[in-house]
Formats: C-alpha cells, structure tokens, sequence
C-alpha cells in the first residue's frame, strides 16, 4: 500500500533546490547518493518538504562548522588561539 502525502508538503525539484540555495543538478547528485527520495505522482516527482527541509539544516551545520574550524586553523597559523565565544560558533543554527 501507498503512503498519503499532503499536497502542500510536497515540493518540486526547482523549489527545493531554490529552499537549499543550491542547482537543480545537486538536487539530481543529492537523489542519486540517497539523501532525498523522491515521491512520484502519475509521471512527476516529487520531494518532501520536511524531508528538504532537514537536509537544510544539516548542510547548514556542516558549513558553519567547516566554517569555524577554518577560523581556527587561520588563527593558529598566525600563533594566535581563538577566543572561546569564537569556537562557540560551531553551533550556530540557520
């Protein structure tokens, strides 16, 4: 048996990649490695908003830690070490 999606939760391949601030072709790689799932109704497919959604927030937290570890490489090649509210922004949510 079939799982029932709400409409409204259900997003097209332009719009999620519009939601992550990435292409289209992303989108394509992301389906292809298995972080997204496509929903098919009749001929199209579709994603899951929530499910873009959480992905998101996983690349969001991905960046800003490589983000912060930079910085912190940065500072270190210089001889300096990062304040501890600098390190503190490794959890920055979006």
């Amino acid at each position: 048996m079939s799982e029932i999606y709400p409409i409204a939760n259900l997003i097209n391949y332009s719009e999620a990649a519009r939601l992550l601030d990435v292409s289209r072709t992303t989108i394509y790689a992301m389906i292809e490695r298995g972080e997204l799932k496509p929903v098919a109704i009749a001929e199209r497919r579709y994603l899951k908003r929530d499910e873009v959604a959480s992905v998101g927030q996983l690349l969001c937290k991905q960046t800003h830690k490589s983000e912060a570890t930079s910085e912190r490489n940065r500072l270190k090649v210089r001889g300096l070490e990062p304040a501890p509210a600098e390190v503190k922004n490794e959890s920055i949510k979006c």
